[in-house]
């Protein structure tokens, strides 16, 4: 008998006499010797081939009942009630919001520096720009410095650009949102300006600055910028000493957006007296119209339709109970809501809104309420707001309370219940808008966001 017949005797059971399948027990590893101690049942023939081949045969038996029980196991875990079973993600194509460039992020925010493409904290972003309902720019602060931060996924990450320059008079005066300025075309190129007439300019994320020139303009000087269609109004209050009784000038510089120096500087036509004057961009309706309020207290509207060539008085419906005018939207050509209070302390006092349907030559009082809510008006409150915007569809008014939350009107302010009120103590940045009813705001560390323009949440 060959090799090879005696092994399949030996294995298969139809072609041996009296075979028996041995127990575990039964079959023990061979010696160094290649002898073997077996325990066998009678009519077994074993050999030293037959032993090992027996050997192997249990061990795959044992692995493979060994996986099956492991797979079993994964298949029948039990997912807790309400909690979803995640689908798998199917490849595709990039969101159509998708950037020319993916930034490369960090694993973790940063301490104390932070350079370009590093992850910044949401909670060190103070101030923001929308392009829109995805992507968008915005200044962040950690510790006593500031830099350029973008978003490509609606607010909730944002990456470094670059950091902001610490002019002198940043040394000695933080960025403040309300007064402070973002024009950006994209996430590489604009303006930012802090409220102090030393505008400058990127074009590469942040990652170099410039300044921009403004004609000489010098001394204590506020500022405030935006645009409409590639002009860029940047609003100067130019006093020429710090004497309390130096004669201040209110001009209009414009620029075409990117350039460095202005196309044309005109005087505003109102704004002499003693001290430093403001001047506020209550409304730009277009690239040669804006409203603006001027002098001590912003006492004085005008308003401009070429460009600052030629300025006419507004109708200041809050000068008639010396109120001061805090915001002013443009629902459409002829339709305005003008937003007026006084503070009497405490951050409270009067609040009254007015609508114009004629371009604000005569106005309505829609609104009025008092620390005393005696004679009230509607439910606007009498808390004071810091800043008044309206929606990208233009019929949703937000006013920004100083101390309590966010007030939300859906018909010209006349009734301030949207039904949801965000109260977060107070603010200390303007809202971002884009799209229709969509909203972002910057404060206390968090930023919240609106999709409807009612429900707001916090962004993590």
């Amino acid at each position: 008998m060959t090799d090879l017949e005696s092994l399949v005797l030996e294995c298969d059971p139809a072609r041996s006499e009296s075979y028996e399948m041995p127990p575990v027990e039964s079959i023990v590893a061979l010696t160094r010797e290649g002898s073997a101690a077996t325990t066998v049942r009678r009519g077994f023939r074993p050999s030293h081939r037959g032993v090992i081949i027996w050997v192997a045969l249990l061990a795959i038996l044992v692995a493979a009942v060994v996986v099956g029980t492991r797979q079993l196991g994964q298949s029948s875990r039990r997912v807790p009630i309400g909690v979803p079973v995640a689908k798998s993600k199917v490849a595709g194509p990039e969101p159509a919001t998708a950037k020319r460039h993916a930034p490369v992020r960090n694993a973790s925010p940063p301490s104390k520096s932070t350079s370009a493409g590093d992850l910044f904290p949401i909670s060190g972003v103070v101030m923001l720009q929308m392009f829109d309902t995805s992507s968008g720019v915005g200044i962040g602060e950690l510790g006593d410095e500031y830099y350029l931060v973008d978003t490509h996924d609606g607010g909730a990450s944002w990456i470094v650009g670059g950091a902001v320059p610490n002019h002198e008079y940043a040394k000695s005066n933080a960025v403040t949102p309300f007064v402070s300025s973002l024009v950006f075309e994209n996430d590489s190129d604009g303006y930012f300006d802090n409220g102090n007439g030393d505008p400058i300019y990127t074009d590469n994320g942040g990652r170099t600055w410039a300044r921009i020139s403004t004609e000489g303009l010098s001394g204590p000087v506020q500022s405030q910028m935006s645009m409409s269609q590639g002009d860029v109004w940047l609003l100067l209050a130019d006093c020429s000493t710090s004497d309390a009784d130096a004669t201040c000038k209110d001009q209009l510089l414009t620029y075409r957006f990117g350039s460095m120096s202005p196309s044309s500087v005109r005087p505003i036509s109102t704004g002499t007296g003693s001290g430093y004057l403001q001047v506020v961009m209550l409304d730009r309706s277009g690239p040669d119209s804006g409203i603006v309020a001027v002098g001590e207290d912003s006492t004085d509207l005008l308003s401009t339709t070429d460009g600052g060539r030629h300025w006419s008085p507004v109708n200041d419906a809050c000068t008639h109970d010396q109120l001061i005018a805090m915001g002013l939207a443009e629902i459409s050509t002829s339709h305005w809501v003008l937003y007026c209070q006084l503070d009497g302390g405490m951050e409270q006092g009067v609040v009254e809104v007015f609508r114009s349907l004629d371009s604000g030559q005569a106005w309505t009082l829609v609104d009025y309420e008092n620390e005393s809510n005696i004679g009230t008006i509607g439910d606007v409150g009498h808390a004071m707001a810091a800043d008044l915007t309206l929606s990208g569809d233009r019929r949703i008014l937000w006013d920004v309370g100083e101390v309590e939350g966010i007030g939300c009107s859906p018909d010209d302010g006349v009734k301030w219940d949207c039904g949801v009120p965000l109260v977060t103590g107070g603010y200390s940045s303007p809202i971002a808008t884009a799209g229709a009813t969509e909203a972002w705001l910057p404060a206390d560390g968090v930023i919240y966001h609106t999709v409807d323009g009612v429900h707001w949440s916090k962004l993590s």
